[in-house]
Parts: structure tokens; sequence; C-alpha cells
């Protein structure tokens, strides 16, 4: 009985470290949007003889992944 009660105790101990590591290390976008876009902004609309335009996206899919550094882009030969 005194095992199955360390176990529960280990198990409870190990889901409050992740859920204190997960908290930590929670994304910000705001922290590297900049960063982001001059990132996207710096990937070529041509590669070789592939072409690229940017499809536009509507702000909807901006909201929902809190960022503006998104490549949605099609190139052609």
């Amino acid at each position: 009985m005194a095992k199955l009660n360390m176990r529960y105790i280990v198990v409870i101990i190990l889901i409050l470290v992740t859920g204190i590591i997960v908290n930590t290390l929670q994304h910000a976008p705001s922290q590297d949007n900049e960063a982001g876009l001059q990132a996207v902004r710096s990937i070529p609309l041509q590669v070789g003889s592939w072409k690229g335009y940017d499809i536009p996206l509507k702000e909807d899919v901006y909201e929902i992944l809190e960022t503006r550094a998104i490549v949605h882009r099609n190139y052609i030969a």
C-alpha cells in the first residue's frame, strides 16, 4: 500500500513540474513579431526559375495564429 501511495505522489510531482515548465516556456507571439516579420520578408520571391506570389489571407487567420509572420505563397515555374 505504501508503494502505491508513493507512486501517486511521484505522478503528482511530475505533473506539477511539467506544468511549471510548460508555463515558463509558454510562447508569447508579441515578443518575436518583428523578428518573425523580418525573417518572412527575407524569403525570396524568386528561386531559380520559380517565381512566387503571396496569397492574401483573411484577417481572421492572423488573429487566430496571433502573428503576421506567415508565408502563404505559391511558386510557379
